[in-house]
């Protein structure tokens, strides 16, 4: 039989060229040779909880008191308090109530003593129209500036003869400034053998007439007329296109012009050709017409003495 050998504990073996393993300490690793010290990761300080304004409910911990002491960015913060001083805002409200009287006060002695008295009345853009009657006719000098009103004064002065359009305003402390568009000539209506200067608008001109001018010629009325009446304005601007459109429109000349209030404007050409054109509507229609009508009697060798052109495409000639 074989012998039982006890067993024996045997310590393990090593490579002769390998040192036996030492402890490791905390920190330190330790391998064959000298001891390499191995750099310990740096810690964060311990953030300080802010002590908060008021005191905290029992049982609440260190975590409640962070909490507390930061908020959130969704909270507003409170309004700031504003303390009012009633003593100043009453000194604020009688010093605005002394100053309001110290200056109706002064504006009450100014006015007492003449200072905003209108003295001057001051005219521009009359030439044919004197500036004296302008003047008259504000019945502003002597007032005070504050009742005078400058749209009351304006309509007094356009009823002037003469004026067209004003304006009005007023020049502190006493002076009125007055700029006004006169009514020029642009015509002579002549009634019953008188001739009376109009403007474009028809109104009836205080102004000597001048024979060069367009002379219409109202053949059924005998009344005279006042400077401020008004007759056909529409008649004069008619006159005025036809005097200037009909040379090259239709090749002759107006010789004369005529106005009844049953036919409105008639005309009489250079070639004794008499055309009624009764107004202004559709004028450019009508010189067509007119042309056309020309143009056939030139080619038929037809002679016509009149045309009626007042019906639009209804065309008399005869």
């Amino acid at each position: 039989m074989p012998k039982r050998t006890a067993n024996r504990r045997t310590k393990p073996e090593h490579a002769p060229d390998t040192p036996p393993p030492m402890e490791q300490e905390e920190g330190v690793r330790l391998h064959a040779g000298p001891p390499v010290a191995v750099p310990r990761p740096a810690r964060r300080p311990a953030t300080r909880a802010a002590t908060p304004s008021r005191p905290l409910p029992p049982g609440a911990g260190p975590g409640a008191r962070i909490r507390s002491a930061v908020a959130p960015a969704s909270v507003k913060a409170a309004p700031a308090v504003v303390t009012h001083h009633p003593r100043r805002r009453l000194y604020a409200a009688i010093s605005v109530l002394v100053l309001l009287a110290v200056l109706v006060g002064g504006t009450f002695g100014l006015v007492q003593t003449g200072f905003f008295r209108v003295g001057q009345v001051t005219v521009h853009g009359a030439s044919y129209v004197d500036p004296l009657e302008i003047r008259r006719a504000t019945d502003a000098e002597g007032r005070d500036l504050f009742r005078v009103s400058p749209e009351t004064v304006r309509a007094q002065v356009e009823r002037v003869s003469g004026i067209r359009h004003a304006k009005v305003r007023r020049t502190w402390p006493d002076g009125l400034t007055i700029v006004v568009e006169e009514r020029t000539p642009a015509a002579v209506w002549q009634v019953g053998g008188v001739a009376y200067p109009v403007d474009r608008d028809g109104v009836v001109l205080d102004f000597a007439p001048d024979s060069s001018m367009l002379t219409i010629v109202q053949v059924d009325g005998a009344r005279s007329l006042a400077p401020g009446d008004r007759v056909d304005g529409d008649a004069v601007v008619l006159a005025a296109r036809l005097r200037d459109e009909t040379p090259g429109a239709v090749g002759q000349r107006v010789a004369k012009f005529e106005w009844t209030q049953a036919t409105g404007l008639e005309v009489t050409m250079d070639r004794g050709l008499r055309v009624r054109l009764g107004d202004s509507g559709g004028l450019d229609y009508k010189l067509a017409v007119w042309r056309g009508i020309l143009d056939q009697t030139r080619t038929s060798g037809t002679a016509i003495t009149e045309i009626d052109l007042r019906f639009g495409d209804r065309v008399f000639v005869r």
